[in-house]
């Protein structure tokens, strides 16, 4: 509150002006600005991104087993491709088998040497990308694997019913169905799901 007349401050309403004897009725009131604050609509409001995954510096965990694990099938693969498919195509034996007219006709036989090469060979190329770009942590990885597992096992079950009649080959195949089909169980969820995986594979 100011006087009106002198317009010094009066510390109690309806006094008596102290400089200038005023009475109370000659006071007025002085209006103080106060700060209001408006409500921001929402979409006005600077939404703060969420927190990006922090990749992992290097290759650990449960992934070391298929850092092992991939170069060493690409190994044993090749190995078995030379050893004991290439033989029989350089010799012969799996064009006789589809021969009619050879004495070793075995038109199943023979379509199974040919089934074998042509699946090793092509998952010998894509065990070798697969190596190559396991270590450079490539982003699409955990796809590329993911399907290596699912057709290796569905290889080795057509290889299954293939050879079924040759009782000589009728275990060592059922063994690989088996060992295929707990990889699929062990690795594919873990590579559809596995946070260390998707902080790994980023580049």
């Amino acid at each position: 509150m100011t006087c009106s007349d002198c317009g010094a401050a009066l510390e109690v309403a309806g006094g008596t002006c102290p400089r200038c004897a005023s009475t109370a009725s000659g006071v007025e009131s002085i209006a103080v600005p106060i700060a209001v604050t408006l409500p921001v609509p929402s979409e006005q409001v600077a939404r703060v991104p969420a927190p990006a995954e922090v990749p992992t510096p290097r290759i650990g965990g449960w992934l070391i087993l298929p850092a092992f694990g991939l170069p060493i099938s690409l190994l044993v693969d090749f190995v078995s491709a030379q050893r004991q498919l290439l033989p029989l195509i350089a010799n012969g034996t799996a064009l006789a088998a589809m021969n009619p007219s050879s004495p070793r006709y075995n038109l199943r036989w023979g379509f199974a040497l040919i089934y074998e090469l042509s699946g090793t060979t092509l998952r010998i190329v894509v065990l070798g990308l697969a190596v190559v770009f396991f270590f450079q942590r490539r982003r699409f990885v955990p796809k590329l694997i993911i399907g290596l597992y699912v057709a290796s096992f569905a290889f080795v079950v057509g290889d299954y019913f293939l050879l079924l009649p040759f009782q000589v080959t009728q275990d060592q195949t059922l063994r690989q169905v088996v060992g295929a089909l707990v990889a699929c169980l062990i690795w594919v969820p873990y590579f559809s799901t596995s946070v260390r995986v998707r902080r790994t594979f980023v580049r």
